[in-house]
């Protein structure tokens, strides 16, 4: 088997290291990523109400579930707002 050349052997160091870079660099993008995904789904404060069925005596009254779902966001915020831990 032939050796291989000075030049051969430097491509060959060379590719191997741009690999191995390569997915360091990956890696951490990768991670921070997951990281920065992970701050803000903790500190994301969205509040998510299913559609409510409500009475027939309700809708006579002028009340949709859209605004009852409304009024129950409300009464959640002004509870957070006022309590003593994040919601």
């Amino acid at each position: 088997m032939p050796k291989k050349s000075t030049n051969e052997f430097r491509l060959t160091n060379f590719l191997t290291k741009t690999k191995k870079l390569i997915v360091i660099v990956i890696s951490i993008i990768i991670l921070l990523f997951t990281i920065v995904y992970t701050i803000r789904s903790v500190f994301d404060k969205k509040i998510v109400i299913r559609p409510i069925t409500i009475p027939e005596s309700m809708i006579e009254s002028g009340y949709s579930d859209k605004v009852l779902s409304q009024m129950y966001l409300d009464e959640i915020r002004m509870i957070s707002s006022t309590a003593q831990t994040f919601l």
